[in-house]
């Protein structure tokens, strides 16, 4: 009767949710295979999630399997204070096993916490009170749901968190449902109750949106061995090398390699060269992109170190860039103040600051957001960094590229481009750390034939 109750309430909390949603045509959109656990999840409350906690440590693992023909493994941890009770779907992998004739390879049925398709159930080791609940949603594991009770809010009641990468996309949202009716709901109910909130973590995805971004990230992957850095060195309109301040021309030692020179925005500036020259026939112009794009108060500190050092060069760089390619895509002029180009705007906490930037060492989960809301677009980056020289200032010296992606699959990856050479976004916000970057989005196109 307990159990009945709760699905009766159930199933009209989330009629009223699913009434308010578009439905999407099924036959354009990928169908990634998550594991769903909430068949065999209804099996198992009695007889592991609502058992006493000395009872479950006594348990063995139990294999169970579902109605849809998969294979679950239930599973029982404690770590301190707190219990889990695990539901995780199978998953073959290739293991080495040694051998006094060598090593062997061999497939392995395994049941990891972290995967896509788990199931987890958080109590209190000393009391055996539920205290979350938790949804690996995708194939990306480090995304995730969770639901909490919080001695501030009723026990009818759950607040919901959403992570990515580390980082909270929705934090504390209140739900209306007491957390043991998430003990048998499937998630694509739990994704219903939370699309106002995070409607970009559950929408359809369609892989072909990726395929500019990819396209683009493999042509400049082949060219990376060409490149060599040289200090304030680009390639103007024409494809002559020059230096970027002045316009002089610069000579350049020929090979059979064919290479290119280029500093921190030069390479930048021969990415969106790619895509400018199928439509114009040349690149873009150096002169315009080294107008300034930041004032500052005349006679300040900063003021002085820009006109000493030109402290904004990057930033104005990757600005005037991203504007011009919006007016070469739109047939019309369009200025740096005027193209909508400036990201200032993601679902994190202490992301974005104004006059600053976004935090470097948040990235990725930002990236992951900008992929699943803005596909099809890469971003140019001004890395902003603090000097302490006697007097302290800020410089934007550097420039960066970045291409965010799902595959067909719906693996996340985002790609780092700098200095003609590929970082990982893992190493590049660990040597920026503390430091700031200005991000502008672009367009991405398959029609991209750089020299």
């Amino acid at each position: 009767m307990r159990l009945e109750r709760k699905r009766k309430y159930r199933s009209f909390f989330i009629s009223v949710f699913l009434s308010l949603f578009v439905i999407f045509a099924a036959e354009a959109q990928d169908v990634i295979d998550i594991p769903e656990s909430s068949e065999v999840r209804s099996r198992i409350v009695d007889t592991w999630l609502e058992q006493p906690i000395p009872i479950l440590r006594t348990y063995e693992d139990e294999e169970l399997e579902s109605v849809d023909g998969y294979s679950f493994q239930v599973h029982f941890e404690e770590y301190g204070n707190d219990s889990m009770i695990i539901v995780a779907p199978a998953k073959t992998e290739k293991v080495e096993l040694y051998t006094d004739s060598g090593v062997e390879y061999i497939q392995r049925k395994m049941y990891k916490a972290e995967s896509p398709g788990s199931w987890i159930l958080f109590r209190n080791s000393k009391t055996g009170e539920p205290t979350c609940v938790r949804y690996y949603f995708t194939v990306n594991t480090e995304i995730f749901i969770q639901f909490r009770r919080s001695g501030s809010i009723p026990a009818e009641k759950s607040l919901a968190d959403v992570m990515v990468f580390g980082e909270y996309a929705a934090k504390n949202v209140p739900v209306g449902i007491p957390l043991e009716y998430f003990y048998d709901m499937s998630c694509d109910d739990v994704l219903s109750l939370l699309r106002y909130v995070v409607p970009w973590a559950s929408q359809p995805f369609y892989s072909s949106l990726y395929n500019d971004i990819l396209q683009m990230t493999g042509v400049i992957r082949d060219n990376l061995p060409r490149f060599h850095f040289l200090e304030d060195a680009a390639y103007d309109e024409a494809g002559n090398l020059v230096t970027i301040k002045d316009g002089i021309f610069l000579a350049a030692a020929g090979s059979n390699e064919d290479p290119l020179y280029v500093s921190s925005p030069g390479f930048v500036k021969w990415i969106v060269d790619g895509l400018v020259r199928p439509l114009s026939g040349s690149g873009i112009l150096r002169e315009p992109l080294i107008k300034k794009t930041e004032v500052f108060k005349s006679g300040s500190l900063s003021d002085t170190m820009a006109k000493k050092y030109d402290t904004t060069l990057a930033l104005d760089w990757t600005r005037n860039l991203a504007a011009a390619m919006v007016s070469i895509y739109s047939g019309r002029d369009y200025t740096y103040e005027t193209s909508g180009v400036q990201l200032n705007s993601v679902p994190f906490n202490d992301a974005y600051y104004e006059s600053n930037g976004f935090k470097i060492s948040i990235l990725k989960p930002i990236f992951y957001y900008l992929a699943a809301t803005e596909p099809g677009r890469f971003y140019l980056g001004a890395i902003r960094h603090t000097v302490n020289d006697g007097a302290e200032f800020v410089v934007y010296n550097e420039c960066a590229a970045f291409f965010p992606a799902f595959d067909k699959n719906g693996k996340f990856s985002v790609a780092v481009f700098m200095d003609g050479e590929e970082i990982k976004i893992e190493d590049f916000t660990e040597d920026y750390d503390g430091d700031f970057v200005q991000l502008v989005r672009i367009q991405a196109s398959e029609q991209f034939f750089p020299r």
